[in-house]
């Protein structure tokens, strides 16, 4: 390989690109892992196989060979942004083509004296806590479970901040799954003490939890208490929202109003709203109660989702501020999906087929006429 594309494969790279955001949040990926560290002569078929080796082959049915040539595009220009370079030919910005991607896999790790540890989905490595403790990120997932047979008694409280554009997951040391939705914060001990596990959630975050009957894994969310013993649920608990949203895929729960001391169980397939002003919990069963976590698996759902939900959701997506002036919009709401890695340019145009406006972005604020 010569570090140069033909114009030929440069047509292929970018249509792959544009097919899907999975294939844009693979080629983040690679961006990512060939940004760290190069030289001026590079074994691009090596670096290729290691990165391949790194994303666990997840990905051994996408074009291989269009992939390559990513690759080399990648180390001839520095991983600047091949997106940059395929689109920008006539001279047109990004900013003014709104082209934003999200869905970053980053956090924030805050240790209990006050440290601050950037986390990025390209690392694999140990990271030193203290001078004694050590916790394993694996690619996108911080792991605590290793801590679970240490003799030595380990106080310390930590938290997971995952920024606006970001998502995480980690695993808590008793083997609980927890997966965290962009602008979600997490506080939990680094080792589980006493009867109960217990956990402090803003945002959204998808729960798989480890069964353990003597000791009930417990949730606080806002004014919400949620108790299980093993399963898998989600919850929706944003500060600036007017509800908290839980919704049980398997097992049981238990959610009581710390206001109103009301207490709920619920079984599968049903969603609780808790009203954050009146205090009032309504339950409802759902058809498809894996639909509200599909955001775990990179696809956002919209069911009759009124616009103002839809800005809010784009704007911790893409870190940016909506501003709405088009009365148009008032009392809408969207039914359909679309994939993290869409560009925002992409998910507005498929909006405007239903409810015609205009657009433009100034700095981080996209204005809707």
């Amino acid at each position: 390989m010569t570090g140069e594309l033909t114009d030929k494969e440069k047509s292929e790279l970018q249509g792959w690109l544009e097919e899907s955001g999975e294939n844009k949040r693979y080629y983040r990926k690679m961006q990512g892992f060939f940004a760290r560290g190069r030289s001026e002569e590079i074994d691009v078929r090596k670096n290729f196989r290691q990165f391949e080796r790194k994303t666990y082959g997840k990905r051994r049915y996408l074009l291989v060979n269009v992939l390559k040539y990513a690759a080399v595009f990648l180390l001839l220009i520095g991983s600047v942004g091949l997106w940059w370079e395929l689109k920008s030919g006539a001279g047109e910005t990004e900013g003014k083509r709104l082209a934003l991607s999200p869905g970053e896999e980053k956090a924030v790790l805050y240790t209990g004296d006050g440290k601050k540890i950037l986390l990025e989905s390209q690392w694999s490595r140990n990271i030193a806590v203290t001078d004694s403790l050590h916790v394993r990120q694996d690619s996108n997932v911080l792991n605590y479970a290793t801590l679970s047979g240490c003799e030595k008694k380990i106080e310390e409280i930590h938290t997971m901040q995952v920024p606006r554009g970001g998502e995480f997951a980690m695993k808590l040391s008793d083997g609980t799954m927890v997966y965290l939705n962009s602008e979600t914060n997490l506080r939990y001990p680094v080792q589980f003490h006493g009867e109960e596990r217990r956990v402090i959630l803003s945002g959204e975050a998808y729960f798989d939890v480890a069964h353990d009957k003597k000791h009930p894994f417990i949730v606080r969310a806002g004014d919400l208490k949620i108790k299980v013993l093993g399963t898998k649920f989600n919850i929706e608990a944003y500060p600036d929202s007017e509800t908290i949203t839980t919704t049980l895929l398997e097992g049981s729960v238990e959610v009581e109003s710390r206001l109103s001391r009301e207490c709920i169980r619920m079984v599968p397939s049903q969603q609780l709203s808790y009203d954050i002003q009146s205090g009032e919990m309504k339950l409802s069963t759902i058809s498809d109660s894996k639909e509200p976590v599909r955001w775990k698996d990179n696809v956002w759902v919209l069911h009759q989702t009124p616009f103002t939900q839809v800005c809010h959701r784009l704007e911790q997506m893409f870190n940016v501020k909506i501003v709405i002036m088009n009365d148009k919009f008032i009392g809408k709401k969207f039914t359909g999906e679309f994939r993290f890695g869409d560009s925002l340019e992409s998910i507005l145009e498929v909006i405007r087929i239903t409810t015609p406006f205009t657009y433009e972005r100034e700095e981080d604020t996209i204005i809707l006429k």
